[in-house]
Formats: C-alpha cells, sequence, structure tokens
C-alpha cells in the first residue's frame, strides 16, 4: 500500500496478487475476504485508489493492469468484479500463442463519488460509474453511466433518473 487512512478496517486479509500501488482513504472498510489482483504485462505499477468512507464486500474481484479509481462514500456490495482489461488477449492467435494483453486492451475505470455497485455486479474495462449512480444487482457495465442514474441489465441501461438528468 502506497497510502492507508486512518480507520481503516478489514475483517480477513485480501488476496493479493501480483505487484501493484495501493491507496486507501480513511473510513474504508473490507468486508470478509477479496481479491485484488494486479498485471504488470504492460504497466509496471498498475494503480487500485479507493477513496474515503468506501464499502467493499465480500468476494469482491479487483483486477488491474492500468488503473482502477473507486470515489468517496461509495458502496461496493459483494462479489462485485471490476477490471480494466480483458484477461486475455483478444486476438485469437494471441491467445494461443500465450502472448500478454497489449496497451490498447487496457482502458482505466473510474467509480466516482457516491456510487453503488449492486451485489453481482460487473464494471468493465474504460467505463466511468458516475457520481450517486446505482448500478443494480447482477448488471453488467459496458459502457459510461451517467450521474444520477440507476442503471441495470445486461449491458446496463439506463432505467430510472434520480437528482440530475440522465
Amino acid at each position: 500500500c502506497r497510502t492507508v487512512g486512518p480507520r481503516f478496517n478489514m475483517e480477513r486479509l485480501a488476496y493479493l496478487d501480483g505487484v501493484g500501488n495501493i491507496s486507501i482513504g480513511s473510513d474504508v472498510y473490507f468486508s470478509g475476504k477479496s481479491y485484488i489482483g494486479f498485471c504488470t504485462s504492460v504497466w509496471d505499477s498498475p494503480e487500485l485508489a479507493i477513496g474515503d468512507s468506501t464499502f467493499i464486500g465480500h468476494g469482491c474481484s479487483i483486477l488491474t493492469a492500468q488503473s482502477i479509481r473507486i470515489g468517496n462514500h461509495c458502496l461496493i456490495a459483494g462479489e462485485v468484479v471490476i477490471r480494466d482489461y480483458d484477461g486475455h488477449p483478444v486476438d485469437y492467435s494471441n491467445r494461443r500463442n500465450r502472448k500478454p494483453i497489449s496497451d490498447k486492451e487496457i482502458d482505466p475505470v473510474i467509480i466516482e463519488d457516491d456510487a453503488w455497485i449492486g451485489y453481482r455486479a460487473i464494471i468493465l474495462k474504460g467505463t466511468t460509474v458516475g457520481a450517486r449512480s446505482i448500478v443494480a444487482a447482477e448488471s453488467v457495465v459496458t459502457r459510461d453511466v451517467p450521474a444520477d442514474c440507476v442503471v441495470g441489465g445486461n449491458p446496463a441501461k439506463i432505467i430510472k433518473t434520480l437528482e440530475g438528468n440522465c
């Protein structure tokens, strides 16, 4: 960890895989046991940043090859998957030949302040979940979610407006 804020609470030690930079704000709570993985085949030190007063539920998987940023006061429910790369090369011949991913196959993820990510949701590479938005349980986010919206489904679509415009 590069930084860990005061009053950090972790019920069980997260499973860490690889090498990267982690920044954790104050009052962050890890419930149960989660998995944090770093892929260093392209970037030497991928980063995970978690803002103040954020809750990470049991069984979450956060996998980064470049950057995942989770804002302040976020609620990440159990078994959520967040990743900024596909895991393997998209090109079949590169997969077959066990080549690493390329920098074109990585795209950072941003979850803005006060977002709520529901149980077993999947947040895929290159997406931003806007401030105060809610991602319904078991949804798959494949494109940006505007602020103040509720999205659901696979792929996730806007199903409700909260305070602002979506």
